[in-house]
């Protein structure tokens, strides 16, 4: 079933001048299990969408939602918030 408003909502997003996109983020694998409420993974430039994990999806994880290494995120995000998200892992690693 065609559904206009999500199609026009999607053309408009890659249309965007902030070049907003759907994109995935591979946890890296020495990436420590951590809640996603500790990881501040919300900003205006990004939509955490969902993570995956060992084949199964969590779409729109709740804080207390377990990140591991190897896990996948799907995010609808910007250039910038796509860098954000890169950031916020790296810094577990610290």
């Amino acid at each position: 079933r065609v559904r206009p408003h999500v199609v026009g909502f999607l053309d408009e997003m890659l249309k965007s001048e902030k070049h907003v996109r759907v994109d995935e983020v591979t946890v890296p694998a020495n990436f420590p299990p951590t809640q996603i409420g500790n990881l501040c993974l919300r900003s205006a430039d990004y939509i955490l969408l969902a993570v995956r994990a060992e084949g199964e999806w969590a779409f729109n994880p709740t804080d207390d939602y377990l990140l591991c290494g190897g896990n996948v995120i799907v995010a609808m995000a910007s250039p910038a918030g796509r860098a954000q998200i890169d950031a916020h892992l790296r810094e577990m690693l610290e």
